[in-house]
């Protein structure tokens, strides 16, 4: 059976084959004490490792390689950086090979020691057409196992989107304020207007906003206008015109750009995310709580900003319309525990998260971790899936791993990293 030469390497690393009668292809007894530290960069696979071949206890590196002829088809007999190797581990033997002195190679054949299951198994996860592809052997993993993945999922998660944070500070100048609104401007947004939204962050001044807090409709007037939304002189709408002319005399006044009205997406959408909505909530949200990033770095609690955010209340207009002209049933305009929920795990633990991590301030990463951890998971369509195979999904750091799991393992079929498919393999 052929084999990738990752699941060698998995193999060889987790010592998942028979290892009381180990014989080189001489017929030497091995005895494994260490298989070494896996290499990622150039040389041997394995680096350290301690062996005892017959009565000689060794210590250097080993190479994997599925068939024996690998070894000089990859030049490592004319390399002298392979000549510490001291144990050629392969899958099958076809061509006996040596170092570039000359002196023999020490092999291992390994496919005689390894059970046939662990390569059903291997085979099922990656052949199976399921939605993932442990879904199957999933009920079969002890629920301490899951939460520990999940635990580690869930950091990771945070790790994944630190690394995208350094980058736009690499473009920013390290300015971190402004990560924080370009961040917090993106959510409102969510997936569709995100980038709209971020394009909305670069043309706004935020410190002409905060000054006009006190304000509101003048920062309503702002960023509608300078989103592009108040360019009909004709709607017959009284708070549209109102917003209209108090854009037009800032706009006289400070030469402000806009952006394209058609840069904003309303297809296939419901109506609380139409981007005439998310950008009224931003306007309250900015005149009766502005955030500045020192809020969310001194905050231990995150009640404090969730229950300030509900408490905010959206201009009287918003409860009979989601966008300007179009007049619907009365609701009530303020921001919804779902969506409080979307900005905390975007915005505030993340950006505490990064920060703390950026700047050595670990305190910081763990607030924003217990934060995550102290919420109650989302209930997405992901989540529910996830939930009918047993998985434990009880906090949001859960169903941000399960998340992270799914889009970064399940869906590359990366089973041999992730704990889970280990344990699958190793049973």
């Amino acid at each position: 059976m052929h084999i990738p030469e990752e699941l060698l390497h998995f193999i060889w690393r987790f010592r998942i084959f028979d290892q009381t009668d180990l014989k080189s292809t001489d017929n030497v007894d091995i005895k494994i004490i260490s298989t070494g530290s896996q290499n990622y960069d150039g040389g041997p696979d394995f680096s350290y490792a301690k062996l005892l071949i017959g009565n000689t206890e060794w210590v250097g590196d080993v190479e994997l390689h599925i068939l024996e002829k690998h070894w000089s088809e990859h030049k490592h007999h004319q390399d002298e950086n392979y000549n510490k190797v001291v144990l050629h581990v392969v899958w099958q033997l076809d061509q006996r090979q040596y170092r570039q002195d000359n002196t023999v190679l020490p092999t291992l054949e390994l496919q005689k020691y390894v059970e046939k299951k662990l390569l059903i198994h291997y085979q099922d996860l990656m052949k199976n057409k399921d939605w993932i592809p442990c879904a199957s052997h999933l009920s079969k993993i002890s629920v301490l196992d899951k939460e520990q993945v999940l635990g580690r999922m869930g950091v990771e998660r945070l790790e994944f989107r630190y690394l995208q944070i350094v980058d736009r500070l690499e473009k920013n100048i390290q300015n971190w304020e402004k990560i924080f609104h370009t961040l917090f401007f993106r959510a409102f947004g969510m997936k569709v207007n995100a980038e709209a939204f971020e394009r909305l962050s670069e043309v706004v001044s935020m410190d002409f906003l905060f000054r006009k807090r006190e304000h509101p409709h003048t920062i309503s007037a702002l960023l509608f206008g300078q989103a592009g939304f108040l360019n009909n002189g004709k709607l017959k709408d009284r708070y549209y015109q109102d917003l209209r002319r108090e854009f037009l005399a800032l706009r006289e006044g400070m030469h402000l750009p806009s952006m394209s009205l058609v840069e904003w997406k309303y297809l296939r959408m419901r109506p609380y995310n139409f981007p005439s909505y998310r950008l009224a909530q931003l306007a309250a949200v900015l005149s009766q709580y502005p955030l500045r990033l020192s809020v969310v770095l001194e905050t231990e609690d995150v009640k404090k900003i969730t229950e300030a955010l509900a408490a905010v209340e959206m201009d009287v207009y918003w409860q009979t319309h989601f966008r300007f002209g179009k007049i619907t049933s009365k609701k009530k305009a303020n921001i919804s525990e779902n969506f409080i929920l979307h900005l905390t795990i975007n915005v505030f633990a993340l950006v505490k998260f990064a920060y703390g991590k950026y700047f050595n301030q670990y305190n910081h990463c763990e607030t924003a971790i217990n934060w995550l951890q102290q919420i109650k998971a989302e209930n997405n369509a992901l989540v529910r899936k996830f939930r009918e195979l047993s998985m434990p999904l009880e906090s949001v750091s859960d169903s941000q791993g399960v998340l992270h799991l799914h889009s970064e393992y399940c869906h590359k079929k990366r089973c041999l990293e992730c704990d889970i498919g280990r344990r699958i393999l190793s049973r």
